[in-house]
């Protein structure tokens, strides 16, 4: 399954991702006051299905805009930054009230010290606003770090480190602690017995309660690949 493909990724592909990274890390240090989107290939903007402009350089972050990148892509907001992997189509739309996170497929990767108003993860499988964040201001430079995967099949969002988040699904509020990721099945067309209900996979205690994930892998831990290329990017961010 998904989790188990993660886990059998090439080591080439994360070295790949530590170049992107630190690229993102000696743009970060300029220290800019606008946001900024940083490629390490061709970037993709789309307005509705309309390819409307193609970056291949550093740029001011098209907000509100859907992305295709080839290679991975940095970008660069107040207080918030983010890294996704090669192939993801995303986006970030910033209001007054709310910092949505847009992910069609791929994975988008973030570290962040505080949020303008609330943090939305919108993927096909839903949206999902994060209705609390504890960051442990004593830790990893007061950042907390996490990544949103999404496939046709499900959403899964973790945290690295550096706090919690509350994440409301149609499930009612998960909890996702530092080192741990809820997994959220896309909804299926509603047949004659009715809409399955989505597939939640949740935080474990020390006894090994909670219900898991439905499948032949039911851990929720974060995957040893998300640390090597999150960590990295932790790193970034600080820079």
């Amino acid at each position: 399954n998904m989790l188990r493909s993660i886990r059998q990724l090439p080591w080439i592909s994360n070295v790949v991702m530590f170049a992107a990274v630190n690229l993102l890390g000696a743009q970060l240090a300029w220290g800019f006051t606008v946001t900024r989107l940083i490629p390490t290939g061709k970037v993709k903007v789309y307005q509705g299905d309309r390819v409307v402009q193609v970056l291949s350089e550093e740029a001011p972050f098209p907000n509100g805009m859907m992305l295709e990148n080839e290679g991975q892509c940095g970008a660069r907001f107040e207080n918030f930054y983010l890294v996704a992997t090669d192939q993801s189509r995303f986006g970030i739309n910033d209001t007054a009230n709310e910092r949505q996170l847009i992910l069609e497929r791929g994975t988008v990767y973030f570290a962040f010290s505080s949020i303008p108003g609330q943090l939305m993860f919108i993927t096909p499988a839903g949206e999902f606003p994060a209705k609390d964040i504890l960051i442990n201001a004593s830790s990893n430079g007061g950042l907390i770090r996490g990544y949103v995967t999404a496939t046709p099949e499900q959403t899964e969002i973790g945290v690295l480190d550096g706090g919690a988040m509350v994440v409301a699904t149609l499930e009612g509020d998960r909890k996702i602690d530092s080192g741990r990721q809820i997994t959220i099945a896309q909804a299926q067309p509603i047949d004659e017995g009715g809409a399955p209900a989505a597939v939640v996979g949740e935080n474990v205690d020390d006894q090994g309660q909670g219900e898991g994930i439905q499948g032949e892998d039911d851990s929720d831990e974060i995957p040893t690949a998300y640390y090597i290329v999150g960590g990295v990017a932790a790193a970034a961010a600080e820079a």
